[in-house]
């Protein structure tokens, strides 16, 4: 599981928990850019953080929402994560 989860990583941000997607809204759809670690929108992440971790930027607590978010997603087994894409689709 932990390689799975970085390989996430270096695809969603290649390490940087300061990561930013370009532009304002880059989806169009006023979720504004994913960020950070992970690569969450703002409002996933406060969706799916875990108490005592509301730090976006704090590499660990964008690790636990992301996560906490793919769980709840896609399932205990985290199968989705570590296969060379982001989460939503393949994009």
């Amino acid at each position: 599981l932990v390689d799975k989860v970085l390989r996430q990583i270096k695809t969603e941000s290649g390490g940087n928990p300061h990561a930013k997607q370009h532009g304002a809204d880059p989806d169009g759809d006023g979720s504004g850019p994913a960020l950070g670690l992970m690569q969450t929108k703002r409002s996933t992440f406060d969706a799916y953080k875990l108490p005592g971790h509301g730090d976006l930027w704090n590499g660990f607590d964008d690790l636990l929402a992301g996560l906490n978010y793919a769980k709840h997603r896609y399932g205990d087994s985290l199968s989705a994560l570590g296969n060379g894409h982001g989460y939503a689709n393949g994009g």
